[in-house]
């Protein structure tokens, strides 16, 4: 095994220092947004959770699409579309199928009755 799979003392606390800070943005950026989503869908009175997973899903494909039509990216997304597109369109699927129903359950449902089903159902699939 060469030498670049063993990081070094440093490497590994920069690593993980990184690491950290991305669980705490994630965590952050998922509260605030289904916060804002249970204000939405409840305390404003916006009733169409369909639409607003709709939204949701527009600006990560315009947010991103800069990315995309850009090399190395372009070719790249290329050959994974060629090779991998049923998957890909399996997780799509599934992907807003979750969104979608995890909105609609915030308009029936406490937001954190939803974060414990949400986090309990991560831990049994860990556990699968």
């Amino acid at each position: 095994m060469s030498a670049e799979f063993f990081p070094t003392g440093t490497d590994r606390a920069l690593q993980s220092a990184l690491d950290f800070l991305l669980v705490v943005a994630f965590l952050t950026l998922n509260s605030t947004l289904n916060l804002t989503n249970k204000w939405a869908l409840s305390s404003y009175g916006f009733r169409f959770p369909l639409l607003l997973t709709t939204c949701h899903m527009s600006f990560s494909f315009l947010a991103l699409l800069p990315f995309m039509v850009r090399e190395p990216f372009r070719s790249k997304h290329r050959e994974s579309l060629a090779t991998q597109w049923k998957g890909l369109i399996a997780i799509g699927v599934y992907m807003a199928a979750n969104i979608s129903l995890n909105n609609l359950s915030l308009v029936l449902i406490t937001l954190s009755l939803n974060q414990v089903i949400r986090s309990d159902s991560r831990t049994l699939l860990g556990l699968l």
